[in-house]
């Protein structure tokens, strides 16, 4: 028969590989005089710039060919961009390649040998120029053409923002909790923030459309949701 203290020894042990020492210390942790709250909140924010991307592609008899090629494709389509009052600084290189094509070599010619690939990365935080750029870059017949994305050039302080307005949430209910229990909340012990979504950028397909209306856009920009979750837990003070 076993003795009182190996039962309570195995009693102990069956707590442990059971999990029940997580909520043991939990318990330990957080006493129950505290009040646990969660606050969300979901904003929208207007985007301010957009980007797309083009791809250029090229072939010659040589590689350097092919590559003086590709970038005289990308001057002509930068000429174009620059004449309806963008700057360099509104593009960027993302990608270049350039090698031995593998592919689509013509038969009895070497003029397609080598091929050289540049992608341009257009990034506009003027709208009035968005539907002026997709439509310029496409009249040149890039080899490839990204969809419109949109975002926020300072999204670090809009998150923050979203951080803030949550944890006012959660304090709104503990001081309604407070009230209607007529306890008082001293301070925060505990604060996490939950996992989220983040921001959600939108995309827009680039196709052109004639608008029937001079003056009419057919690319309307978006909005950007951020979603943030805080959980709280505040300690109540105690009565004295």
């Amino acid at each position: 028969m076993l003795k009182k203290q190996e039962i309570v020894f195995l009693i102990i042990i069956f707590l442990c590989s059971s999990g029940f020492t997580q909520f043991w210390r939990m318990d330990d942790t957080f006493e129950n005089n505290t009040v646990i709250v969660s606050g969300s909140v979901e904003l929208e924010v207007p985007a301010d710039y957009a980007s797309f991307k083009f791809t250029v592609k090229a072939y010659g008899n040589d590689l350097r060919a092919a590559v003086d090629e590709a970038r005289k494709k990308v001057g002509v389509i930068s000429k174009a961009l620059f004449s309806i009052g963008l700057k360099e600084t509104n593009l960027t290189t993302s990608r270049f390649y350039s090698g031995e094509n593998t592919k689509n070599k013509a038969f009895l010619s070497s003029k397609r040998d080598y091929t050289a690939a540049i992608d341009v990365i257009v990034k506009i935080d003027d709208f009035n120029f968005l539907e002026a750029a997709v439509v310029k870059v496409a009249e040149y017949e890039p080899a490839e053409m990204s969809d419109i994305s949109y975002g926020l050039k300072n999204y670090e302080d809009y998150r923050r923002r979203s951080l803030k307005a949550a944890l006012d949430k959660a304090a709104e209910k503990a001081d309604l909790i407070a009230r209607e229990l007529k306890v008082e909340i001293d301070h925060p012990i505990y604060v996490e923030e939950t996992p989220s979504v983040g921001a959600t950028n939108y995309t827009n397909s680039v196709s052109i459309v004639e608008a029937e209306i001079s003056g009419i856009s057919s690319i309307f920009t978006e909005k950007i949701k951020l979603e943030k979750s805080v959980k709280v837990i505040y300690q109540i003070k105690s009565a004295n």
